[in-house]
């Protein structure tokens, strides 16, 4: 990984789930989350973006989310925002979500799609982490 870029890795579960409530209350519309092998890259997109509790300034100094299943790398978005002012409908919490472009070739895509998870320990039970500068 190039020193001067940093990277949000957001571990996923490695099946699909029904959310807890209804796509009607989701804030982002979605009746799952998670990822499940076959599942086209737009739909983890859709499923998996959010809704987080992560630091804005953070995840905003970074060029890149690569979202990690099974140990490893299921997706990559180029980070172009996040999406704020979004409500767990359980609990009410504050949460956010990634916006980003789904990376499908090029460099950042050769060095991290279906390669294992970048987090020096993968295993810790934080769903996102950073990696690099």
């Amino acid at each position: 990984m190039d020193s001067n870029k940093k990277i949000a890795v957001v571990k996923l579960r490695a099946h699909v789930a029904p959310l807890p409530w209804s796509a009607e209350q989701d804030p982002l519309g979605r009746e799952v989350n998670g990822w499940e092998d076959g599942m086209a890259l737009e739909d983890i997109y859709r499923s998996s973006r959010g809704i987080w509790a992560f630091d804005p300034v953070k995840v905003e100094a970074c060029d890149h989310v690569l979202f990690t299943a099974g140990g490893l790398v299921r997706l990559i978005i180029e980070l172009t925002g996040t999406e704020s002012g979004l409500r767990r409908p359980d609990t009410g919490a504050r949460m956010r979500a990634f916006v980003g472009n789904v990376v499908t070739s090029g460099p950042v895509y050769e060095q991290w799609f279906e390669r294992p998870n970048p987090c020096t320990n993968p295993n810790r039970r934080l769903l996102i982490t950073y990696v690099g500068a």
